[in-house]
């Protein structure tokens, strides 16, 4: 298999008790080239313990951008793939748990290996059922792969906050593009565990707002039903 790059972009906003397990994870596969961490803006400790952890593994293919005010993952990604120059970026959420590392690497290289894929998914086969009810987990999904160049012309939409894996979606759809869901053991930390209930609906509540606010409740809908990415089994077979 010939060498194509990929640079994976990990934001983080108060992960302070999850993401340094998500770092240890994905720091050791090394089909990254680059690993970026961006912190948006966090107010609890995040900052301080990814920079001592990062800086005991002495590794030069991480690192991490920073600023004081939270602008949202739409903002935060942008902002890390400014450092991107690799043919693909990947991307993944920082209170991800039960990371399985080969389903990962099973992603990056059956991309690789077929270059026809535009973008691939990974689909959390373990999501309860309601998750993938009313939060359409797959459409969602924080963790997924695509090329740096249409990442770059995603961009040049006018979106914010939690509008990101919607506009991607739509970029897809409308440029006709092969998209793959792959399996994913892994599993997001419920926004009602990391804080308090009331602030996880809160939180809840206005992610969909962003999502209603970019495509409308219709276009939700009918984007929740027309987005369809392709089973991996397709691409199995070498070429």
């Amino acid at each position: 298999m010939k060498h194509t790059s990929c640079t994976c972009i990990i934001p983080f906003y108060n992960e302070e008790k999850g993401v340094i397990y998500v770092i240890k994870k994905l720091s050791s596969i090394k089909q990254f080239d680059k690993i970026i961490l961006v912190n948006d803006g966090s107010q609890d400790n995040s900052l301080e313990i990814v920079q001592n952890f990062v800086a005991k593994l002495k590794s030069t293919r991480i690192h991490i951008i920073s600023y004081k005010k939270n602008q949202g993952k739409a903002h935060a990604i942008q902002i890390g793939l400014k450092k991107v120059k690799t043919e693909y970026v990947c991307m993944f959420d920082s209170d991800l748990k039960k990371i399985n590392t080969k389903e990962v690497i099973y992603m990056i290289e059956n991309m690789f290996l077929h270059p026809e894929i535009d973008m691939g998914i990974l689909r959390r086969i373990h999501a309860k059922r309601f998750i993938k009810i009313f939060y359409r987990e797959l459409i969602l999904s924080g963790q997924r792969m695509l090329r740096t160049q249409d990442l770059r012309k995603i961009y040049e939409d006018d979106f914010e906050k939690y509008q990101l894996e919607v506009a991607i979606n739509t970029f897809m759809e409308k440029n006709k593009k092969i998209v793959v869901r792959y399996p994913f053991t892994g599993e997001n930390t419920f926004k009602g565990k990391k804080r308090w209930i009331l602030q996880g609906i809160k939180k809840d509540i206005s992610m969909f707002r962003d999502i209603f606010k970019y495509q409308g409740v219709l276009g939700y809908i009918r984007h929740s039903f027309s987005f369809s990415p392709i089973n991996e089994k397709k691409y199995k077979t070498s070429k």
